[in-house]
């Protein structure tokens, strides 16, 4: 018979497994599309003062909130919501392939 004797007997088991794979991916872009369609929460930057004359103490001190950090702060907090979406996403993959192999099993 030789090596290709049970191909076709497995082409059911090959076509749910990919089904599984690409949804698995369709879900993976869906929670990315979610996390970046979400709104920013908008911290609000303080400026200085036009009327006011800038000062060594404004731009030596170390208390006050600068632009530039509150920037990378919120890029920080939406690679976490990344990071979050993308480990319960990969949960729900191993749990969905995990409930097709026990049918394929079942099956045989």
């Amino acid at each position: 018979m030789g090596i290709h004797y049970d191909y076709k007997s497995k082409r059911g088991e090959r076509a749910m497994l990919k089904e599984a794979k690409r949804k698995a991916r369709l879900a993976q872009r869906r929670a990315k599309r979610l996390i970046s369609s979400e709104p920013l929460e908008k911290e609000e930057v303080k400026t200085h003062d036009i009327k006011k004359t800038i000062t060594l103490d404004d731009l030596t001190n170390p208390n006050q909130k600068k632009k530039w950090m509150s920037i990378s702060l919120k890029k920080e907090k939406k690679r976490e919501r990344i990071e979050l979406a993308l480990k319960k996403n990969l949960k729900k993959r191993k749990l969905f392939q995990n409930k097709i192999k026990n049918k394929i099993r079942n099956t045989k």
